[in-house]
């Protein structure tokens, strides 16, 4: 899912393809100039040289002769005319006529050529006027459009060297930039080490103190759970001690009631038995005439081994309370055993809660120390807030988004955001020095003479006519 861009970075990225806009059309602008300064300057050479054969030729037109040999032939064409004449006004014989009718016509089908020639030659000599007048004309239109192209390679000359002075501040900031982001850049990495280090303790202190909170509610739940056993257990003790009791006094009234009972119907047998004894000793009475009830006693028991009811009956009471007395010793000792494991128990969970007490506070001046290493970390954040807020008004980029920040920790999307649109700039910035590094103007001065050097006139050019 992409982010949605605010004002301020739409604005950011507006400016940054407007400058790269700028800087691509000048360096287009640049490279237009430099090679219309090239051609200027082969134009210029051109004309120069064209010039120099104009000159040339002009002053061998001037410098023209009659050759010596065609000067000879007209010498000796007069010096012939006045022999004739000579020769005419004389008397010749007919060999030197005929000779001389012979170098006369010799002479004239020469003098024909000579004329030929001199025609041919006035012919030339015109047509070389007429193209010295449009090379003349031809050298001032080029002179005109000289003054023209070195005006406007004046002013090229000094767009280059308004060019060449930016290019230079640009270098200049570009590595003044380039400075403070690699110290902006240096500190940033420093900050988010301490950053990503007290974040990193941050977490731990925090895991450390829902480990010590879980601990402690663990330890009191068991401490709870410890001593609603030993309660319990406790309150079962002695609940059990009077159960104990209350059962031995039950046991003691019931084994009283039933001693009574058993006393009061043995009482009541006894009286029935002596009611009846005393109905058997009145009938005794009435039938042996003993009157004396001691003889009747005495010799009742002489008879007594076989009345022993009396005797089981002591017997079972005796063995009834040795149980009951076995049972409460076996039980004392367990109640006493019982009390000594609570005392226990209830000591190594005074030590237990003790000790538990003393690494709760142990934990706490822990997380105590790594909150004030949290405000040291949160500190070094509104330090690199401020630097980062300078670095981005040096650069140009909207800082207001920053100022508003007051809570550094929960905005750290912001901050990396900033500091990402920061080494975008710094990044684009870079590769526009590099690029102007690549493409920088070479200054180096055209040679005058490096046209020279390739045209230089060895012999006379040949002379082009025009039909």
């Amino acid at each position: 899912m992409t982010r949605r861009l605010d004002k301020g970075e739409q604005q950011m990225i507006h400016y940054q393809q407007a400058l790269g806009s700028a800087f691509r059309e000048t360096s287009s602008q640049l490279k237009k100039y430099k090679k219309t300064l090239f051609w200027q300057s082969r134009k210029y050479y051109r004309l120069k040289t064209e010039g120099e054969e104009l000159d040339l030729i002009l002053s061998i037109c001037r410098s023209y002769k009659i050759p010596p040999l065609e000067q000879a032939m007209i010498n000796a064409l007069h010096h012939l005319e006045s022999n004739y004449m000579d020769g005419v006004n004389g008397q010749l014989t007919p060999e030197q006529r005929a000779t001389l009718d012979k170098c006369l016509k010799i002479s004239k089908t020469k003098l024909q050529e000579d004329e030929r020639d001199a025609e041919l030659s006035e012919e030339i000599i015109s047509v070389v006027k007429r193209y010295i007048h449009l090379m003349e004309n031809r050298l001032q239109v080029k002179t005109v459009e000289f003054g023209k192209q070195y005006t406007e390679l004046s002013k090229l000359r000094a767009e280059l060297s308004s060019l060449q002075c930016r290019l230079n501040t640009f270098e200049a900031m570009c590595s003044r930039l380039e400075a403070l982001h690699n110290d902006a850049s240096f500190r940033m990495q420093k900050l988010v080490r301490i950053s990503s280090n007290a974040n990193r303790k941050k977490e731990e202190a925090t895991t450390k103190i829902v480990s010590l909170n879980e601990r402690i509610e663990h330890n009191e739940n068991l401490y709870r759970f410890e001593m609603n056993e030993i309660d319990r257990n406790a309150f079962n003790a002695m609940n059990f001690e009077e159960f104990i009791s209350v059962l031995v006094q039950e046991r003691e009234v019931y084994s009283l009631d039933i001693y009574l009972k058993k006393n009061e119907k043995e009482l009541a047998t006894r009286r029935r038995q002596l009611n009846e004894y005393m109905k058997a000793f009145s009938k005794i009475k009435e039938v042996s005439g003993y009157l004396d009830i001691k003889s009747t006693i005495s010799r009742f028991q002489n008879k007594r081994s076989d009345n022993f009811s009396l005797f089981r009956f002591l017997v079972e009471i005796h063995s009834e309370i040795g149980n009951l007395n076995a049972e409460m010793n076996i039980l004392f000792p367990i109640i006493a055993k019982k009390q000594q494991t609570y005392l226990h128990d209830h000591a190594v969970l005074r030590r237990t809660l003790h000790n538990i007490q003393n690494l709760d506070q142990n934990e706490v001046e822990e997380a105590d120390a790594e909150t004030e290493e949290i405000e040291q970390s949160k500190e070094a954040l509104k330090e690199f807030k401020l630097e980062l807020i300078e670095l981005m008004e040096v650069i140009g980029s909207d800082v207001s988004s920053l100022k508003d920040i007051n809570d550094i920790v929960s905005n750290t999307k912001l901050i990396q955001q900033s500091i990402i649109d920061i080494h975008e700039k710094v990044n684009q910035l870079v590769q526009l020095k590099t690029y102007y590094d690549r493409h920088k103007l070479s200054q180096n001065v055209y040679d005058p003479n490096a046209y020279r050097k390739h045209h230089t006139l060895v012999t006379t050019p040949a002379l082009t006519f025009l039909e």
